[in-house]
Formats: C-alpha cells, structure tokens, sequence
C-alpha cells in the first residue's frame, strides 16, 4: 500500500470517517510541508478569500469538514461568527491546539462533531458553507447521495455555499489520464465533467455564481462559489 492509499479516508455518505490519530496529526505534513505544499495552501487561501470578497457581508460562516483547520483559521481571523464541523474529534482537536490560533485572537470559534451529510443547525443558519478538499471524494457515492450532502449544505445556509471540485479539465488532468493509459490503469481517483457538476448543484437547489480555477490552463481544480 502506497503512501496516498494509507492516508486516504473511508468513505461514508457524506463524511470522510479515517482521519483519526496519528492520520488526523499527519494531514498537514502529509499535504502541505515543504514549498510546494505551501503554495497549494496559498492558493487555495487565496481563492477562498476572493470567494468571500464577491459574497460580500459574511457574519456566520460554516467550515465543513474543517479537519485540521487550515481553512478555518484564516476565516476565523475576519469573519466574527465561525464555526468547523468535522466527524473526526481527532482532526478539531488538532485545529483547536494549532499554534496559530493561540497567537491571534479570533473572534467568535465553535467546533461541532457531525456528518455532513446530516448537519445539526438550523435552515439558513450561515451565511456561507465552505467545503475544501472533501466533494471529490464524493464521486466514489451515488449521484442521489452527492446531491443530498449539497442539498444539506444549501439547507444550512442563508446564501451562499463554497466548495472545491476535481474536474476532467486542465493539463494536469489529462496528463495523468494518457499515463494511466500507457500504464494499463485507471485514475485512482474520479473526475466528473463541468456539466454534471453543474448540473448536480442545481438540483441540490445551488445556482453557480462564480468559477475560480487554480489553473485554466493546468489545473483540475475549480472552486465554484453558489447562491441558494
């Protein structure tokens, strides 16, 4: 078993449910040391943050799942309500102990365990849902399963919802597919096309706003900002 097949998670509906222990401590280092992994943060960062711009006055902002923090603790910082949910105790617990949070002072944080395809608040409770670096695990489930985790996002917020998608677009997409293809393989993880994610969104009850691409040219990933 290869380092991506250990650390990767089992899938539940909805919820990512093997980031426990010493997984839910590696994530980081796993994902985001050295310079390439801090600057796959600083784009997502920045991506984000241009998302939140277009959204406009966001007081109650809902990270799900937060895991270790890493979107969240810039949230936190300049949103005044946040709140991470996650299913993994063991992933909040080493958000909360972050050495960064203790360092500045942030607002008004809570954490939550739950699923997030059953989420415990109320209809239109926030103002934005953000979800990074889950929905693609998501394309292993059923479309009717896909759809009711939006639908409970879109349930939960007033306005808005964030996520992040791997599409079959860009040049790292393809690259990879013509390498599987000489090697007699498959791509280890999915990729749907822009139509069908589109399309699944509306019928979770999300109109597409806004495509922010890490890449138009070379990256697979797209954050897409929606309006309920």
């Amino acid at each position: 078993m290869n380092d991506r097949e250990r650390i990767s998670p089992a899938i539940e509906l909805g919820s990512k449910t093997g980031y426990y222990g010493p997984l839910a401590a590696s994530y980081d280092k796993h994902r985001f040391s050295g310079a390439l992994g801090h600057l796959k943060n600083w784009r997502d960062q920045r991506l984000v943050w241009r998302a939140v711009r277009h959204a406009g006055n966001i007081q109650w902002v809902l990270d799900v799942p937060c895991g270790t923090g890493r979107l969240l603790r810039s949230l936190a910082r300049h949103i005044p309500h946040s709140i991470g949910a996650d299913v993994s105790r063991d992933m909040m617990d080493f958000s909360r102990q972050h050495p960064r949070f203790k360092r500045r002072t942030v607002s008004h944080l809570e954490y939550v365990q739950c699923d997030a395809k059953s989420l415990p608040f109320h209809n239109d409770t926030f103002d934005l849902v953000v979800s990074g670096r889950f929905l693609h695990h998501l394309y292993r489930l059923s479309q009717a399963e896909r759809i009711q985790v939006m639908r409970e996002f879109a349930r939960v917020s007033r306005r808005w919802v964030l996520g992040d998608f791997n599409m079959q677009y860009g040049l790292k997409y393809y690259m990879n597919k013509v390498r599987n293809v000489l090697k007699g393989k498959q791509l280890k993880s999915q990729r749907m096309t822009a139509t069908k994610v589109f399309g699944e969104l509306t019928e979770a009850g999300l109109q597409v706003e806004q495509v922010y691409p890490i890449s138009w040219v070379a990256s697979e990933k797209w954050y897409i900002l929606c309006l309920k």
